[in-house]
């Protein structure tokens, strides 16, 4: 065991005569929300919130038998987006479908703290610098524990650490994780729009 709930355990197995002991390195609080409830009840995720919204995550979220990581985009990841692709977010709530995989590209099964993730590079850091996970999309997520204490998720830095929740854990990220590159996403829209035009074709002969 090298964490409990975000709390490294830095001396384990000091056995007493009634049990034994874990010395952590924090103490350890009870957290009172959910996931869903802590990503609506926080300024930072006004446009995340309203996207899990229009989506059937916030659902999976909700429930207090999850056991989830959420890496979390702020409103300024979202920004970010929109600058570089214009847009995007008017587009991504027209196509809920489209919105739920970027969001679930964000979401680990599985409670994932930083200190289990330092646990984890410490005992792989002879092989390699990182270790990957994949996203509830299926996609490929590669978490680093840099020398300096930072973790990196997809080379996009985690600023603000282990939020506990009920059911789970989040993580803020200040750039939204993209499950496919935007031309892709444009080209899959396409296809889509194309097969929908056709079977209304089919329908009316």
């Amino acid at each position: 065991m090298h964490s409990v709930d975000g709390a490294c355990v830095t001396k384990a197995n000091i056995e007493a005569c009634n049990g034994v002991i874990h010395v952590i390195n924090k103490v350890l609080l009870p957290p009172s929300k959910t996931i869903y409830e802590l990503i609506n009840s926080d300024s930072r995720f006004v446009t995340l919130a309203e996207a899990i919204n229009t989506t059937a995550l916030a659902p999976v979220l909700q429930n207090p038998a999850a056991s989830l990581t959420l890496f979390a985009p702020t409103d300024w990841a979202f920004a970010k987006l929109e600058l570089k692709s214009p847009g995007s977010m008017e587009t991504l709530l027209a196509f809920p479908e489209e919105l739920t995989e970027v969001l679930k590209h964000h979401v680990v099964n599985g409670t994932l703290y930083t200190c289990g993730i330092h646990c984890k590079f410490s005992y792989w850091s002879f092989f390699s610098n990182q270790f990957s996970v994949f996203s509830m999309a299926r996609g490929v997520l590669r978490i680093r524990y840099a020398w300096n204490g930072r973790v990196y998720v997809n080379s996009m830095r985690i600023i603000d650490l282990d939020l506990p929740a009920t059911n789970g854990v989040v993580h803020v990220i200040d750039d939204v994780l993209e499950l496919y590159p935007h031309e892709f996403r444009k080209w899959k829209r396409g296809v889509h729009s194309h097969r929908a035009s056709r079977g209304k074709k089919h329908r009316h002969h």
